[in-house]
């Protein structure tokens, strides 16, 4: 499943085990992009994928950040 993310472009491959997300924002772009360059799409400005970076972007930082 991760590496199927590493070729839709949502994951980077650290090693052969380990993957780290993207942050939603470019994750959402770059995605995007892929799939226009599959669909033989022009990749252009979408408004809608840059909301869904923005919208998940809160729920990652405060999974990453840890509390004390």
């Amino acid at each position: 499943m991760a590496q199927s993310l590493v070729i839709l472009g949502g994951f980077i491959e650290m090693t052969k085990t380990t993957f780290e997300a993207m942050h939603p924002r470019f994750t959402a772009v770059n995605m995007y992009r892929k799939m226009c360059s599959r669909e033989h799409i022009e990749f252009k400005k979408n408004l809608i994928v840059d909301n869904i970076g923005v919208a998940l972007e809160r729920p990652y930082d405060d999974a990453r950040t840890r509390t004390k």
